[in-house]
């Protein structure tokens, strides 16, 4: 009997599923509405069509409180993957150089920034990036900063390559200022 592509489709994105999240029926459910839910939104705010999908688990450290950068411990932190938290990202490439997300957690509103708005350093150095962040100051708080930082910082990396920007949606389950990142 021959299986449809959807088909086959289906059972290895429950199988994906089953290995991330465990065997029990009632959470797989849960993640299976969580991932349904992320799309549909991502489709809502930016159009079908393809687009890819990523998690990234929650890091949390049981010898320390994200001190593993400090030389003294780095042999002494013991950090892990939740299971039970992570991060779902949504996304999907553009030619232009713009950034628009949208994160489904209750009071974190849609942002958007430019590529462009990055605006370079003279080299790829460590030195030259802190004196970037010295001089651009302390922005006022909002998720997207953490997102624009990775991307200025890999514009910085790359001088001179040609970035382009992305549509996403996240959906998070790590608890805010709970102790853990993604």
């Amino acid at each position: 009997r021959l299986v449809s592509p959807r088909a086959l489709a289906a059972v290895h994105a429950l199988n994906a599923l089953k290995h991330r999240y465990g065997p029990n029926p009632r959470l797989l459910a849960a993640q299976v509405r969580r991932y349904r839910d992320a799309v549909a939104a991502f489709e809502e705010a930016f159009g079908p069509g393809p687009a890819c999908m990523v998690t990234a688990a929650a890091r949390i450290e049981v010898c320390g409180g994200h001190i593993d950068y400090v030389d003294y411990f780095q042999n002494k932190v013991l950090a892990f993957g939740s299971r039970e938290c992570d991060m779902l990202m949504v996304f999907r490439g553009r030619s232009d150089s713009a950034v628009r997300g949208r994160s489904l957690q209750p009071g974190f509103g849609p942002a958007s920034f430019g590529l462009d708005e990055f605006p370079g350093t003279p080299s790829p150095s460590a030195e030259d990036w802190l004196a970037f962040l010295d001089s651009a100051g302390c922005p006022a708080p909002h998720w997207v900063n953490y997102v624009k930082a990775s991307a200025f910082h890999l514009a910085h990396l790359h001088p001179g390559s040609r970035l382009t920007g992305i549509d996403f949606v996240v959906d998070s389950t790590i608890p805010v200022a709970g102790g853990a990142s993604s």
